[in-house]
């Protein structure tokens, strides 16, 4: 027959629950290496899973703790092209809409930029070569009309 675990006494709960509240504590101080850290984690955590969403920059994870809890986030993921990116439809418009109202490369970029537009490839922000790749993808080109039309990217005089 299987032995009942025994009941903790209430000194043995109050040193669990001290010991608890030191963990943020232990995990934050200086004296607290990598391998300490990976160690704790290994204690709390039970199980990770990670999903790459459509094979886009957004990475589904979900933490299983010991005792049942779950934690669920999104993360973004580094991608190596601009059309793995989820809203690399509605950027392509977005850059389309900014080139038609008159903005030339650099102006959309810093539009883009200020709106949280993100570029893949770990880079920070856009820029005008990368806008013009996003025009020359949809068939339209950069500069004036004239120098577009000498380019024969651009509509006929």
């Amino acid at each position: 027959m299987a032995k009942q675990p025994s009941v903790l006494t209430a000194a043995e709960r109050a040193a669990i629950v001290r010991l608890a509240e030191d963990i943020p504590a232990l995990w934050k101080a200086a004296t607290t290496t990598a391998a300490d850290r990976q160690m704790i984690a290994r204690q709390l955590i039970e199980r990770v899973v990670v999903s790459v969403i459509d094979d886009t920059e957004q990475v589904q994870v979900e933490v299983q703790w010991i005792g049942g809890h779950i934690t669920r986030t999104t993360l973004i993921r580094p991608v190596a092209r601009m059309d793995q990116m989820s809203r690399y439809r509605e950027l392509l418009q977005r850059v389309k809409a900014l080139q038609s109202q008159g903005d030339n490369a650099v102006e959309i970029a810093r539009t883009l930029n200020a709106e949280g537009w993100r570029p893949p490839k770990r880079r920070k922000t856009y820029n005008a070569s990368m806008v013009r790749s996003l025009l020359s993808r949809q068939g339209l080109g950069t500069g004036t009309t004239n120098q577009q039309h000498v380019a024969g990217t651009g509509p006929a005089p």
